[in-house]
């Protein structure tokens, strides 16, 4: 007997709503081929540890809500606040997007969330830093006289 499982809008997270000037924004859910791209792209940033407000990266996260918010002429900061909050939702969950959302991705604010996550989930750093071992030190080589050949 085969069992079903549950159909996945049970048990997803529903979408984020923007209030913006009166008129609840929502995202829709991202799709395939704009998931891969901004998988890409997060992929791209963090190799290069460099960030910039990309508005073409905001497109993507947002998707058609960018549209929508271009059409009925919201700020830019409200569409960029909007599109920080979004990704953070992706990379992250709905609790960091929520403070995000809060707080305008204020680095003060956000910087204890960051840190419990990141000892959750372990980072490099955390994880030697909450090791309960010393650290091991690599050997230096043998001595390489004994395996010398003779001369003869």
């Amino acid at each position: 007997m085969t069992e079903e499982l549950s159909d996945y809008t049970k048990f997803a997270e529903g979408p984020l709503r923007f209030p913006i000037n009166g008129k609840v924004y929502v995202l829709p859910p991202i799709g395939i081929p704009e998931g891969l791209a901004l998988a890409g792209v997060i992929k791209a940033t963090k190799e290069k540890d460099d960030f910039e407000l990309d508005i073409d990266l905001f497109k993507l996260v947002l998707g058609p809500l960018w549209d929508e918010m271009v059409a009925d002429n919201v700020p830019l900061d409200a569409a960029i606040h909007a599109g920080v909050t979004a990704l953070a939702d992706r990379q992250y969950g709905r609790e960091f997007a929520k403070i995000t959302w809060e707080t305008g991705a204020d680095p003060k604010a956000v910087e204890p969330y960051v840190k419990a996550m990141a000892t959750q989930t372990g980072n490099r750093a955390s994880r030697r830093s909450n090791s309960t071992a010393g650290a091991k030190k690599t050997p230096k080589p043998a001595s390489t006289k004994a395996t010398k050949s003779r001369k003869a």
